[in-house]
């Protein structure tokens, strides 16, 4: 599916939604898939806003723990920074990684890559002290307990 263009997966979610309806997880996962080739394309707002609207529903339906919701919220906060609000970013990075950490573990690898992007968001936030403060407690922890499962 990450092969295909935009109105490719426009055309696959109209179709989702006819069959399988808006909650099922195909066509949330389509919905992921076509905010993140908008993005990829460099239209950040309009990514911001269809994750902001998939985040709801993957609260909803998957609940606030899954990983597809995390997945979803990460990238939000990847377009909130690269619409030009790295400091809301940096808020939405805060609280989801203690929610990440909380349900997958602190070594899981996805939790490492939310952290990093937090650190990266942080610089580009012009934070460039904390953002070395985070890089530092990142490679700490993967040097400790990465090395464990990766």
């Amino acid at each position: 599916m990450a092969d295909l263009e935009i109105p490719e997966l426009n055309a696959l979610l109209e179709e989702q939604l006819r069959a399988l309806g808006p909650d099922h997880p195909d066509t949330l996962m389509t919905r992921h898939v076509l905010a993140r080739s908008i993005f990829h394309q460099g239209l950040s707002k309009e990514a911001y806003s269809l994750y902001d609207e998939l985040v709801r529903d993957r609260i909803r339906v998957l609940g606030s723990d899954h990983p597809d919701t995390f997945s979803s919220r990460h990238n939000r906060a990847l377009c909130r920074a690269h619409s030009g609000d790295a400091v809301g970013a940096i808020s939405e990075f805060a609280e989801l990684i203690p929610n990440m950490q909380e349900a997958l573990g602190s070594d899981d690898l996805n939790v490492f890559h939310s952290r990093q992007q937090y650190a990266l968001v942080m610089k580009m936030a012009g934070l460039t002290e904390e953002a070395i403060s985070q890089w530092k407690a990142l490679c700490r922890d993967l040097r400790n307990e990465g090395s464990k499962n990766y």
